[in-house]
């Protein structure tokens, strides 16, 4: 099967998974569900789709570039991670984001912007966010009206599905109590935790779904993304004075983490977010859990 999406770069070979983003006529690969951001991708590029798994799909990207040319903007994988020897040498700094990672729109200003995403209290886990995208937006108002916009079918359609689940549990404890013939009891029962667990099975997928669309659009409002380092660090560089939001998320299973953090920086200043300082941001996940 063979789509044609959007893409900012020409690739050769396989990629790992991607994400097929919806909206802002991008599309972001990653490395794997719920991984490390790769690329960007134009309209015209030709992908083939090699399977479908929990609302991702595994793709192959063809092209062609020139012998010995550099890559074109957008299309270097972030910079890896540094080796336990070169780590265990030196304290950790902010990682230094690849030129290719940040789109011109972000470059110009000489200002910066650099972060640690600890975990803070009450996250599913207690280690840093270590390895995750971090998005850097500009038109925080426009993705916010976006996000509210988008995001009210799928809280009405979770609510749907907490009450039907609501009820189906109250079937499931009043079943076996709901005739004195033991046998149509315990069919009812049966039956009851039956529908009981399809509903909780639809409400997942709703759910990812749900998530996923956040972010793409997340994604798509992006003035320019970065990979933070195994200890949670990341810097934007070169970036225009203004206002931004800083937004990293991590939601590998049924747990979601959000750093959401506001700032405004000057021509050439530089500004250093904490996410147990910073103004806090929106969570684009309010609701989706």
């Amino acid at each position: 099967m063979v789509r044609r999406v959007a893409i900012g770069l020409v690739l050769v070979g396989m990629l790992a998974l991607a994400g097929l983003s919806a909206g802002g006529g991008e599309t972001v690969l990653f490395d794997a569900p719920r991984g490390a951001w790769l690329a960007s991708m134009r309209p015209d590029a030709v992908i083939q789709v090699l399977e479908e798994r929990d609302g991702w799909r595994h793709v192959r990207v063809e092209g062609w570039i020139l012998v010995g040319a550099a890559p074109a903007p957008g299309a270097a994988v972030p910079p890896a991670a540094p080796d336990s020897a070169a780590a265990g040498s030196a304290a950790p700094g902010p990682a230094a984001p690849d030129a290719a990672t940040t789109p011109p729109a972000a470059k110009g200003g000489g200002a910066s912007i650099a972060g640690l995403l600890v975990a803070m209290p009450g996250m599913a886990s207690s280690t840093p966010g270590g390895s995750l995208v971090v998005h850097l937006i500009a038109d925080t108002g426009a993705l916010d009206a976006e996000l509210k916009k988008a995001g009210e079918p799928c809280h009405v359609s979770l609510q749907q599905s907490d009450a039907a689940i609501a009820e189906l549990e109250d079937q499931v404890k009043k079943a076996l109590n709901s005739s004195n013939n033991f046998t149509e009891a315990t069919h009812r029962y049966d039956r009851a935790k039956s529908d009981l667990a399809a509903a909780k099975k639809e409400r997942a997928s709703r759910l990812e779904a749900c998530r996923a669309d956040v972010d793409a659009r997340l994604a798509a409002h992006a003035t320019a993304r970065v990979l933070s380092d195994p200890t949670g660090r990341f810097d934007f560089r070169d970036v225009l004075a203004g206002h931004y939001r800083v937004v990293a998320t991590e939601h590998p299973g049924s747990t979601v983490r959000v750093w959401s953090m506001e700032c405004t920086i000057a021509a050439g200043a530089s500004e250093v977010l904490d996410p147990r300082t910073a103004p806090p941001g929106p969570d684009p996940y309010a609701g989706l859990r």
